[in-house]
C-alpha cells in the first residue's frame, strides 16, 4: 500500500541576507527595498519591469533607478534570461556574501554638516565654480543621464516635494558643474531632510561649503560632521544645557565657530568655560565675543590663549600702573595748591576806613 505525506511545518519563505538588513536598507530609499524584496521573491522568475510596476504601483522608470541604484550597490547580478529575450528583463538579486560592501549611503545620527575634515590641518580649498542657468531644454538632457535621473528622484522622494525648476537647477549645478559624486549628495539629502531642513537652498549651502572645504566623499562629510556632533555636544554640556538641542540662532553661532573660525572642540569649550566664570549664566552671544576676539589674535590652540592672557595681564598691570602714577601725581599738585598761604584781607573794613578819611578831609575844608 503507498501512502502520500505532507509536512504541515512546511512554509514558502523568502529568505533575506543579515547584511543587507544590517547594511544596505538602512540607507536605501523605501521604494528601492520594496523593489529588492520583489525581486528576492522571484529570483528563480524571470520577471518584466512592466509586472514589478504593476504589483508595486510603480512607474517602470522608479523600477529601472531602483535596479540600477542595487545594481551599482553590488546586491543584484544580471542573470542570462532563458527566455523571451525581446523583453525588457531584470537581473535577479544575489545573496550577498559575509565580506560584502556597500556604497555608503548612510544618513549620520546627528544632523549637521561640519566641513571641516581635521583641525591643526587646512582643508585644500576648492574653488566655487559660478553657477550657471540651465535652459529647460539643458535640464531635459542632463536627465538622460540614468545617474542623473535617479538623484532627482531620490532627492524628491526623500524631501516629499516635487522639484520646481531652480530647484532641479541646483542639482544639475552640484553634479555637473561642481563635480559632486552621486553617492555624496545622496547623503547630503538624507542628512539634511533628517536634521528637518528639506529646502533646497539650505542643501546647497551646505554643498558648497563641503566643497570649498574640499569635502568629496562620504567618509570626509561623516568625519566632519561626527567632529561637529562632538563640538556642540561640548557647547551644550558645557553652558549646561544637554538636556535640549541648540535653537536655530544658536546653531548659527556654532557653525560660524567651526565653519568659519576653524576653532576646534576645545578652545570652543574653554570659551564657554569663560562665559560661565564671567556671568554664572549659558550666553552664545559672550561666548562669540570671546572666539571672535582669539580668532583676530590668530589663536589656534589653548596654548596660544595662555600667551594671549599673560600679553593681557601685562598690559593690565602696566595700565594700573600708570594709574597710579598719574593719581600720585594729581594728589601732589592738589597739595602743592592748599600750601599756598591764603590772604586774609578784609577788603569791607579796607573801603569802610578809606569812607572815614575821605569824609574826614571834606569836614576839615569846611
Amino acid at each position: 500500500m503507498s501512502v502520500g505525506f505532507m509536512d504541515n511545518f512546511q512554509i514558502k519563505a523568502t529568505l533575506v541576507a543579515n547584511d543587507f538588513i544590517d547594511q544596505c536598507m538602512i540607507s536605501a530609499n523605501g521604494e528601492y527595498v520594496k523593489v529588492y524584496l520583489y525581486l528576492l521573491r522571484h529570483q528563480d522568475e524571470n520577471v518584466d519591469i512592466s509586472d514589478i510596476a504593476d504589483h508595486l504601483n510603480h512607474t517602470e522608470s522608479d523600477v529601472k533607478r531602483a535596479i540600477t541604484y542595487w545594481t551599482k550597490a553590488g546586491v543584484l547580478k544580471a542573470q542570462p534570461l532563458q527566455a523571451e529575450s525581446e523583453k525588457k528583463k531584470m537581473p535577479v538579486p544575489e545573496q550577498a556574501p559575509v565580506n560584502f560592501q556597500v556604497k555608503e549611503h548612510a544618513v549620520t545620527a546627528e544632523p549637521e554638516h561640519y566641513a571641516v575634515l581635521e583641525h591643526g590641518k587646512e582643508p585644500e580649498k576648492q574653488e566655487i565654480i559660478e553657477k550657471p542657468s540651465y535652459s529647460p531644454y539643458q535640464l531635459s538632457k542632463l536627465s538622460d543621464n540614468e545617474e542623473f535621473a535617479q538623484l532627482l528622484y531620490v532627492a524628491q522622494k526623500y524631501t516629499g516635494t516635487i522639484f520646481s525648476h531652480k530647484d532641479c537647477e541646483v542639482f544639475a549645478y552640484l553634479y555637473e558643474a561642481l563635480g559632486m559624486s552621486f553617492d555624496l549628495l545622496v547623503h547630503l539629502v538624507a542628512s539634511c531632510v533628517q536634521a528637518e531642513h528639506r529646502e533646497v537652498r539650505y542643501m546647497e549651502a551646505v554643498a558648497l561649503n563641503w566643497h570649498k572645504n574640499g569635502v568629496k566623499t562620504v567618509d570626509q562629510a561623516k568625519q566632519g560632521t561626527e567632529l561637529y556632533v562632538k563640538g556642540y555636544a561640548n557647547v551644550m554640556k558645557a553652558f549646561g544645557l544637554s538636556g535640549r538641542k541648540p535653537g536655530a540662532s544658536e546653531h548659527d553661532l556654532i557653525r560660524k565657530w567651526f565653519y568659519t573660525y576653524m576653532f576646534s572642540p576645545t578652545l570652543v569649550t574653554e570659551a564657554c568655560n569663560r562665559t560661565m566664570r564671567a556671568l554664572h549664566q549659558p550666553s552664545f552671544e559672550y561666548a562669540d565675543k570671546i572666539l571672535a576676539s582669539w580668532k583676530e589674535a590668530g589663536v589656534r590652540s589653548l596654548e596660544d590663549v595662555k600667551k594671549l592672557d599673560q600679553a593681557r595681564e601685562g598690559e593690565r598691570q602696566q595700565k594700573n600702573e600708570e594709574n597710579k602714577r598719574w593719581q600720585t601725581s594729581s594728589k601732589t599738585d592738589k597739595n602743592q595748591f592748599h600750601n599756598f598761604k591764603q590772604r586774609d584781607t578784609d577788603y569791607n573794613a579796607l573801603v569802610m576806613e578809606r569812607l572815614k578819611e575821605r569824609l574826614n578831609e571834606q569836614a576839615n575844608q569846611q
